[in-house]
């Protein structure tokens, strides 16, 4: 296992980000930044053993404060929270008492708000073994921000072992009830970014999904996918499912309902033979197939990459019925994801 610590690479209102890039023996390899937790390049081989970046990121870090990807703001690879996805209306009650959050998304609130944890700075501390190296990023999120109640103390904990598996795992502590969604929000691209994501093979293993509104926002049921246009328990090729949804997939697909780690889907680019596998202990997983990314540069665009965002349900406080997303001070958050990449 390797570990490349890169300084400074960029200035942001007197702040450094710093890259760090681990990579193992197999020349897997993946750039962090501390700057929203951005996960900003995996390189992985194909079955030629040529290696390729297989999401959408920014070599040059400047590039994520341009005003193209600002105005369009994507997420491309960062942290997203302290609630991930939508609440409808940015309004919820929690105890009685209404909270009202910043709205940034169509009357929403979207992935933590205006300012969420994707734009913030994240200390970080490094943990090597033989086999493994962690990236081990905290952050504490003060009582009010964004309107959240309670003080959040998160830590997201990134590692890359020798066998190819890449694991987030999530942790967050409360001061008072409050809610938690944590999630990240990488595209991937399995062509290296060669062609679109049409050409890849999509399964995921949920018969059920949560209905929209026009805004996004859940309905509130809970429905089978089979016989619909929405199945991906049957393996899909992107370009069959964009035939028959035009602007793609932007739906939360419910898993097992349990805590425990479960296989959520496999993306394949049966051409060159990368694989990812995604295992989660989250209840659901947001599938976008990037619509409405920005082209910037010659990076982005139309269906240019997918995000398979392990999560809690979206607008899951104003949904008693959804998966409780509330932390209480006496508990703790932990989720875990893992990414597995074969080739």
């Amino acid at each position: 296992m390797k570990l490349e610590v890169e300084k400074s690479i960029y200035s942001i209102a007197g702040n450094n980000i710093d890259r760090y890039t681990i990579s193992n023996e197999k020349d897997v390899s993946i750039s962090i930044l501390n700057y929203g937790g951005i996960i900003s390049k995996i390189s992985v081989p194909d079955k030629n053993k040529k290696s390729e970046n297989i999401i959408l990121g920014f070599e040059d870090v400047s590039k994520y404060f341009c005003k193209e990807y600002t105005d369009n703001y994507p997420y491309w690879g960062a942290i997203c929270g302290r609630c991930a996805n939508r609440i409808g209306d940015g309004r919820f009650t929690l105890d009685g008492q209404v909270i009202e959050l910043n709205k940034n998304n169509n009357g929403s609130h979207l992935h933590g708000g205006n300012e969420g944890f994707d734009r913030k700075f994240w200390d970080v501390k490094v943990e090597k073994q033989s086999e493994s190296i962690k990236l081990i990023l905290h952050y504490i999120s003060k009582d009010g921000e964004e309107n959240y109640p309670g003080e959040l103390d998160c830590t997201v904990i990134y590692e890359l072992n020798e066998n190819h598996t890449f694991s987030i795992n999530y942790k967050a502590k409360t001061t008072k009830p409050t809610p938690v969604n944590l999630t990240n929000h990488t595209y991937f691209n399995l062509s290296g970014n060669q062609t679109d994501i049409s050409k890849m093979r999509l399964q995921v293993n949920a018969k059920l999904f949560t209905p929209l509104n026009d805004k996004l926002v859940p309905l509130g049921t809970i429905e089978s996918t089979k016989g619909t246009k929405y199945d991906l328990f049957t393996p899909v090729l992107l370009e069959d499912g964009f035939k028959i949804l035009p602007e793609g997939y932007d739906f939360n697909y419910v898993l097992y309902d349990s805590r425990k780690l479960k296989h959520a889907c496999i993306l394949k680019d049966e051409e060159n033979g990368r694989k990812l596998e995604v295992f989660t202990t989250q209840p659901g997983i947001q599938v976008y197939s990037g619509y409405w990314v920005p082209k910037i540069g010659n990076i982005g665009g139309k269906f240019s990459g997918i995000a398979l965002e392990t999560q809690h349900f979206p607008d899951a406080p104003n949904k008693p019925h959804f998966p409780n997303i509330i932390l209480r001070p006496a508990d703790e958050y932990s989720e875990t994801t893992i990414w597995k990449f074969s080739f």
